[in-house]
C-alpha cells in the first residue's frame, strides 16, 4: 500500500480525541504555572510532558489493520504511518508547554526537549506493547509513565546518581533502548516473515504426499525398466 493512502487511512482512525484531550490538559497543567510559586511552577512542564506521553500511547492502538485488509500492510509500518501524524501535533503542543512556563517564570531548556523525546518514543513503545495483547494503549503508556515518575521520585538519591544512570546522555540512551526494545517486539509481524519465506526465488517445498507419489512413479518405472 503507498504511503499517502496508508497515511489517509490513519487518519481516520488515529484517536484524535486522546490526542487532544491530552493536549489541553497539559497545556492547563503549564498555564498553572503563571500562578504557582516558582518550586512548584518548576515541575509542572515535566508533569506536562507525562500527560502528552500518555495520550501517545493511544497511537498504538491499531484500528487501521482493518482498513488495510485488502492490501496487507505490517504492524510497524502502520505504528509508523500513526506516529507521523501523531508526534507533529504533540511537538506543537510542547512548543505551547514551553511558552506558558515561560510565562510563568519557568524558561524552557534543552532538557524539555529531551525528555519529550524519551518520553514519546517510551509511549509508544509500551502503547504497542500493550496493544499487541488487547490492552489500551494510553492505559498501557499510563502505567509505564506512571512507574517511572513514581522511581524517579522515590528512589534514594545514591541509586538515582549510579551507574550506568548518573548521567542525562546516559538516561536518554537507556530510555531510547528499553522503547527501542518493546517497539521491535510489539510490531514483530509472524504474517511478514511467512510472506517473506514465500517470495519469488525460493523454491517451494512440494507436499510430502505428492513427493511419495513421485518416489512412487519413479520406483514403478525403474521396475518396469528391470
Amino acid at each position: 500500500m503507498p504511503w499517502p493512502v496508508l497515511l489517509l487511512a490513519s487518519r481516520r482512525a488515529l484517536a484524535w480525541r486522546a490526542l487532544a484531550g491530552t493536549g489541553v490538559a497539559a497545556l492547563g497543567l503549564a498555564a498553572l504555572a503563571t500562578v504557582l510559586p516558582p518550586a512548584g511552577a518548576a515541575q509542572l512542564p515535566g508533569l506536562a510532558l507525562l500527560v502528552l506521553g500518555c495520550g501517545l500511547g493511544a497511537t498504538a492502538d491499531d484500528p487501521t489493520a482493518a482498513l488495510t485488509a485488502a492490501t496487507p500492510v505490517t504492524a510497524r509500518r502502520r505504528l509508523a504511518a500513526r506516529a507521523v501524524l501523531a508526534l507533529p501535533v504533540s511537538a506543537v503542543t510542547v512548543g505551547g508547554v514551553a511558552l506558558l512556563a515561560a510565562a510563568g517564570g519557568v524558561p524552557p531548556t534543552a532538557e524539555l526537549v529531551r525528555s519529550w523525546v524519551v518520553l514519546a518514543v517510551l509511549a509508544l513503545g509500551a502503547g504497542a506493547a500493550g496493544s499487541r495483547y488487547g490492552l489500551p494503549g494510553a492505559l498501557s503508556a499510563t502505567v509505564l509513565l506512571g512507574v517511572v515518575l513514581v522511581l524517579q521520585t522515590t528512589l534514594p538519591e545514591a541509586v538515582r546518581q549510579a551507574w550506568p544512570w548518573d548521567s542525562t546522555v546516559e538516561r536518554v540512551v537507556l530510555g531510547l533502548l528499553l522503547a527501542a526494545v518493546l517497539l521491535a517486539g510489539a510490531t514483530r509481524d509472524p504474517a511478514a516473515r511467512s510472506l517473506r519465506s514465500g517470495a519469488p526465488g525460493r523454491r517451494r517445498a512440494r507436499p510430502r504426499a505428492a513427493a511419495c507419489r513421485s518416489a512412487g512413479r519413479r520406483s514403478a518405472a525403474s521396475a518396469r525398466r528391470g
